[in-house]
């Protein structure tokens, strides 16, 4: 799954929700990190151009409507594995995410 960061119109969404071996965020027109970092402020924040943080809660919210019962076990295990490898916050709440500037995009 991943988020889609439209910066054209400052809009998100979660797409491919029941794929839960893969995380990134993609990020589609123009703009550069702070740009990004406004489209994502009320479901995570940008913590590099290569790096964001995405709330947890929020991932889940989003893929409520467009999941069946089993994507909360398929995304516990995601989490699990995001610990081990350092990708989730100290507190549990947001999990790590690279950044990929699929079109034009200043990343700076």
């Amino acid at each position: 799954m991943f988020v889609l960061a439209d910066l054209t119109n400052g809009s998100f969404d979660l797409v491919d929700a029941p794929n839960c071996t893969q995380f990134h965020v993609a990020v589609v027109g123009d703009g550069d990190r702070a740009r990004l970092d406004e489209t994502l402020c009320e479901v995570g924040r940008v913590e590099s151009p290569e790096v964001a943080w995405i709330s947890v809660a929020e991932v889940r919210r989003m893929a409520r409507l467009c999941v069946d019962d089993s994507w909360a076990r398929d995304f516990e295990a995601m989490l699990g594995y995001a610990t081990g490898k350092g990708w989730l916050d100290d507190a549990g709440e947001h999990i790590q995410a690279h950044i990929e500037w699929n079109e034009v995009g200043d990343a700076s």
